[in-house]
């Protein structure tokens, strides 16, 4: 599990402390790749999601080579290994607990309902199971980033923010109040599905995630700017 865990964690801190100086000591050609995937990544947070997930597996396969790859790579790992890495759709917190267990344990019934689910949904359609897996994933992605810029404008707004404070802090507050209801119908929304019946609880999930997905994303990239406008006098910009 910790293979699983530590990649998902060095994704998260890469991408928020690195770049910098990962772009001042790569060659030319890796700067490229970085470049593409990041391009990649920011597409696919800004993708709109629909109820069909069949849609979604092909207007994300449509922006790069990285989806099919990591679809590829969800569906090799073992029954155990994805135990493990589904695990990572329960955690919204950029950094985890010391012990390296990713699942929350307030999560952990739901972790074990839901599990049920993906797994007699591999053995019928593994294109379905990565999907959804990597979607859930992508969307506590969201929510972890989110979360991080929220704690930064609250930090800040006593620092090098503190002349902006009154310009963004009713906008702050009021995308923070929506950020936690969205998580919070997130984790009902998972509790809809039911090993006992794919099909029909797994439609009824895609309904609600879609909302909850769309509305995350733009919560997302309504604090991105705000961060970007108010902290980037003295930092370099978290998003292009």
């Amino acid at each position: 599990m910790s293979n699983l865990y530590y990649k998902y964690f060095y994704y998260i801190l890469y991408y928020f402390y690195s770049a910098i100086n990962i772009f001042a000591n790569i060659s030319a050609d890796k700067r490229e790749e970085w470049a593409k995937y990041e391009k990649y990544r920011n597409s696919k947070i800004k993708l709109l999601r629909v109820k069909e997930w069949k849609d979604n597996f092909n207007n994300l396969n449509n922006l790069g080579i990285y989806f099919l790859q990591e679809i590829n790579h969800i569906k090799s790992l073992s029954k155990e290994d994805l135990a493990s890495y589904f695990q990572a759709a329960f955690t919204t917190n950029i950094c985890g607990p010391p012990s390296g267990d990713i699942l929350p344990k307030k999560h952990k019934s739901l972790f074990d309902k839901s599990y049920k689910f993906i797994n007699t949904l591999q053995n019928k359609n593994a294109d379905q199971t990565a999907y959804l897996i990597y979607d859930m994933i992508g969307l506590t992605n969201i929510f972890a980033e989110t979360k991080e810029v929220i704690d930064t404008l609250n930090y800040q707004a006593k620092g090098e923010a503190k002349k902006h404070c009154n310009e963004y802090k009713n906008t702050l507050k009021k995308f923070t109040d929506l950020y936690k209801e969205t998580e919070k119908e997130y984790f009902l929304a998972i509790d809809i599905l039911d090993h006992n019946d794919i099909e029909n609880s797994f439609c009824k999930f895609m309904i609600k995630f879609t909302k909850i997905y769309n509305s995350a994303s733009h919560i997302h990239s309504i604090l991105y700017d705000m961060y970007n406008k108010y902290i980037y006098t003295t930092r370099t910009p978290i998003m292009p």
